[in-house]
């Protein structure tokens, strides 16, 4: 369902904003975080979900859920420590990857830099508890929050349509991010709790 989003999303963000110099800065700011997300959280739901069931299944909800929580606290930090890089080395990672890139449309994409690398914590967040859903078989939720997510960044652009700016769309692909979160960590957060 997100993929079916995604397809329609980015030709509707190119119409209204072609293919000028803050498309390309907010394309180049997106994929920073999104590299870095996929280095951190590339493999983890992979691993966590088998592990986490099958040691469900072979010890007592207390002693796996205690190590779980340290591996889950391990994996927050970390990505709070990389937001935080992001956001103070962002000159340097958009110079590295866009080097030849005009100066106004440069410090845009540092902007714009700072505020998605937000999304690399909320993303992670996201990760985290789909994984544990998905552990307790639980798939419609994390399949269909996905799509809302996507929803959630198209409704601004069709409503706003004309007068959308770049900093409207940053805002709607952070809080698209940290919906999906926070959705997600609300119906999680069933299991979570279940073996207190």
């Amino acid at each position: 369902a997100s993929k079916l989003a995604q397809i329609f999303l980015f030709p509707l963000i190119a119409a209204y904003f072609g293919t000028n110099g803050e498309l390309e800065s907010f394309f180049v700011a997106f994929s920073i975080p999104m590299l870095m997300l996929s280095t951190l959280l590339g493999s983890f739901g992979m691993v966590f979900i088998p592990f986490f069931t099958e040691q469900r299944l072979k010890h007592d909800d207390s002693m796996v859920w205690n190590f779980a929580s340290t591996l889950i606290t391990v994996v927050l930090l970390l990505s709070s420590a990389i937001t935080v890089l992001s956001i103070i080395c962002s000159p340097w990672l958009f110079s590295t990857i866009a080097p030849g890139m005009s100066f106004h449309y440069k410090e845009l994409g540092i902007m714009l830099t700072r505020y998605l690398s937000v999304t690399i914590l909320l993303f992670t967040g996201t990760v985290i508890f789909t994984a544990i859903m998905n552990s307790y078989q639980s798939f419609i939720l994390p399949a269909v929050i996905g799509f809302i997510a996507n929803i959630v960044i198209i409704v601004p652009i069709l409503i706003v349509r004309q007068r959308i700016t770049i900093n409207i769309l940053v805002a709607a692909y952070v809080f698209s991010a940290a919906s999906s979160a926070i959705i997600l960590g609300f119906f999680s957060k069933a299991f979570w709790q279940g073996y207190r």
